[in-house]
């Protein structure tokens, strides 16, 4: 290797061709300039190949390159690539022939193809090209692929002219065709538009296009309504008109689903001449019951779908945007209203008094969380210490003060004072859950009539039963009303799912379906009912099943003892009969 080359373009400093590399977008490049920049300062050439990805030969050759073409050269040269096959004039030759158009005579076509134009370059050049290589020689001559509508060369325009005029004209709006089966944009095979049966029965006894004919005694517009925070999406179909119409609004404007609803009866109205119902409906979620509520008022019809009953394409991966939500609860709507109650479930809108008497054990819950979280938070900090005792409230500071890490020091500063703060917190946190159970105590005195509170105080006689349970069992489940002990248990979720398919029947799991406040008393209040009432029925009965069986198949028998005593509950706060072998308390002061 010979000596190391000097640089002798002088027209760029180091400085120059750093700003240069920073603004070049090839790297490869850029690496040459910085290496340049470092010989000009002074590097040596070892170290500012090896700095920019190179050897010291290769930074020769780009000297070479820089002394000769400046920082032109630094960058890689395209490779000129094959030759092509066809010479400049046969590609004007193939130009004129594309302007020209083919014969349909002589080509058998009326218009180019690819396919076409490699047999006829082939025929005329004897150039071989394959059908890609002819759209990019054409590509490259500035000619793109278009799909025209082909035209026979022996058509006739007046001809065509003259069957149109006779044909018949039919007005969109005045003959709405009858909805059909719809596929949503998703693939999945959605239900029969409700429409055609909800409104009235198609006339099919021409044999000409199906028209929906209009219930003129009680026409109705239905409405969907796809919830979200910033945004409403309010899908509306009318009578007579098989596409909904889309409308959409800001989230949580009222006075603008008003405004679109009373807009779209009077439109209605005076197009049939008839008083127009409305019929919404709207999922289930965070914003509660408010708008239903609402919408009751101003005379609308309003429905709360339970979002997991719709049916959907059951596929791996389905199109989700809310205009086929609002469109699919359309039809989801018109389908139960025409009779079919197994298209989706309603939800049970509870009374706002109804709503308001379930905060107090709700927030009792949540209090009950963070305090347990703050105790196990306590404990793991001190157990990281080596210590497995958690001091007590009442004597806090004198506890804090003998506690001895496992290695025999003091607990550290800032520890400590991360411990005090728990401590706060814990002790403002009991406050509150006594709070809580204070102003349930005084519900409970100022309506000792209520029906609610009565049956509160009806579980509370039954020993084992306290006031929490008592109300949770009342304010979630016993509030409402019930025909069979089928659809109680069915509303907590504690039945179990047949399954059913040729010589196979048996039961799987619970459905876990409903309320899952209550599911989760209800398991609980079942391992008391064995310590508390173990002379009844029902905690024989566990026995007799169970025997000395531990482990997965007692929590398993527990939940079937759970849905019994769910059931007997019920019928003894409905009707007063007792648990079969339950004990009573003679006298008890209990709150709701």
């Amino acid at each position: 290797m010979g000596g190391a080359v000097r640089i002798t373009r002088r027209d760029l400093t180091a400085k120059d061709l750093r700003a240069a590399a920073g603004r070049e977008k090839d790297g490869s490049a850029a690496r040459r300039m910085l290496a340049l920049a470092m010989v000009l300062d002074g590097v040596d050439r070892k170290s500012a190949a090896e700095s920019c990805g190179m050897d010291r030969q290769t930074l020769r050759d780009w000297v070479h390159r820089y002394n000769a073409e400046g920082l032109g050269g630094l960058h890689d040269l395209k490779t000129p690539g094959p030759k092509p096959k066809l010479t400049a004039e046969q590609q004007a030759e193939l130009a004129r022939l594309v302007e020209a158009g083919p014969d349909p005579a002589r080509h058998g076509v009326v218009r180019w193809r690819r396919v076409d134009l490699r047999d006829e370059l082939e025929r005329r050049f004897g150039v071989a090209l394959h059908e890609r290589s002819v759209g990019k020689v054409l590509a490259k001559l500035g000619y793109r692929r278009l799909s025209v509508r082909p035209r026979h060369p022996q058509a006739d325009e007046e001809a065509q002219e003259a069957f149109k005029k006779t044909s018949p004209r039919r007005s969109r709006h005045s003959f709405p065709t009858t909805p059909r089966t719809s596929r949503s944009k998703s693939g999945s095979r959605c239900y029969e538009d409700g429409l055609s049966r909800y409104f009235g029965s198609p006339n099919q006894s021409d044999g000409a296009a199906t028209m929906q004919t209009i219930d003129t005694v009680n026409p109705t517009i239905l409405l969907a309504i796809e919830l979200s925070a910033s945004t409403w999406l309010v899908a509306a179909r009318v009578p007579g008109l098989e596409k909904p119409h889309l409308h959409r609004i800001d989230g949580g404007d009222t006075a603008a689903l008003l405004a679109l609803i009373s807009s779209l009866r009077a439109r209605v109205a005076r197009r049939l001449d008839a008083t127009i119902g409305i019929v919404c409906c709207f999922e289930a979620g965070r914003d509660g019951f408010w708008l239903h509520r609402l919408l009751t008022a101003h005379g609308v019809v309003s429905h709360v779908l339970e979002p997991t009953s719709i049916l959907v394409n059951r596929r791996a991966r389905r199109a989700k945007t809310d205009r086929l939500d609002a469109e699919g609860m359309l039809r989801v709507l018109a389908a139960y209203l025409r009779g079919d109650h197994q298209a989706c479930s309603m939800v049970r809108v509870p009374t706002p008094e109804e709503e308001d008497a379930k905060r107090t054990h709700r927030e009792r819950e949540k209090l009950v969380q963070e305090r347990l979280r703050i105790e196990n938070r306590i404990e793991a900090l001190l157990f990281t210490q080596g210590i497995r005792k958690r001091p007590s409230l009442r004597s806090w500071e004198r506890d804090l003060a003998v506690l001895r890490t496992g290695d025999g020091r003091e607990i550290p500063h800032h520890l400590r004072a991360e411990l005090d703060r728990l401590r706060r917190r814990l002790v403002m946190t009991l406050e509150l859950i006594r709070e809580v159970e204070a102003e349930r105590d005084q519900a409970a005195k100022t309506k000792p009539q209520d029906q609610a509170c009565h049956k509160i105080a009806a579980l509370c006689r039954i020993r084992g039963i306290g006031e929490n349970f008592a109300a949770v069992l009342t304010r979630e489940v016993f509030y409402r009303s019930f025909d069979n002990r089928r659809q109680i248990a069915s509303y907590v979720g504690i039945t179990p799912m047949p399954y059913q398919s040729g010589g196979m029947d048996r039961d799987r799991r619970i459905s876990r379906a409903g309320n899952p406040r209550a599911r989760t008393t209800m398991i609980q209040l079942a391992w008391l009912w064995l310590r508390y009432q173990p002379g009844s029925e029902l905690a024989e009965w566990f026995r007799e099943r169970v025997g000395t069986l531990a482990g997965r198949t007692r929590r398993i028998a527990i939940v079937a003892m759970a849905r019994k005593l769910l059931i007997a509950l019920w019928r003894y706060a409905e009707t007063g009969v007792i648990p079969a072998g339950a004990e009573i308390r003679a006298e008890t002061t209990v709150a709701a």
